[in-house]
């Protein structure tokens, strides 16, 4: 389903990531709960197989083992709750790249992911 994304990591310099470091099922499965909604699928996929990664010094945000999750800075559930204790996002709307960019840049992760390669690698 993910072929292309696939091929493209496995070759660009655009992304810092490495191999293995997934996370667990549960994690998802308690985020969506916390969330209250869904994660999108391909950013399950990418939280599966890869977990996280950096982008230009920019984080892409992952779930952090349970036990460090309040002092993980790219965790996702972390910067949610800083996000709606501040309302610095609409209630619903997921931020997964901290980069300052508030705007919808793609409609699916793998999309996101997709296009930041292609945009930085030219």
């Amino acid at each position: 389903m993910y072929r292309s994304l696939q091929e493209k990591l496995e070759h660009t310099a655009v992304l810092k990531w490495h191999r293995g470091h997934g996370v667990k099922e549960e994690w998802i499965t308690a985020a969506e709960q916390e969330l209250g909604y869904s994660l999108p699928e391909s950013y399950k996929w990418w939280l599966r197989e890869y977990g996280n990664a950096r982008l230009d010094g920019a984080e892409i945000l992952t779930l952090a083992p349970p036990e460090f999750r309040e002092y993980a800075d790219s965790d996702l559930l972390y910067n949610d709750r800083l996000d709606r204790q501040n309302s610095w996002f609409p209630e619903g709307r997921l931020s997964l790249l901290m980069n300052g960019i508030t705007e919808i840049y793609a409609d699916t992760f793998a999309g996101f992911l997709e296009k930041l390669i292609d945009e930085r690698e030219l």
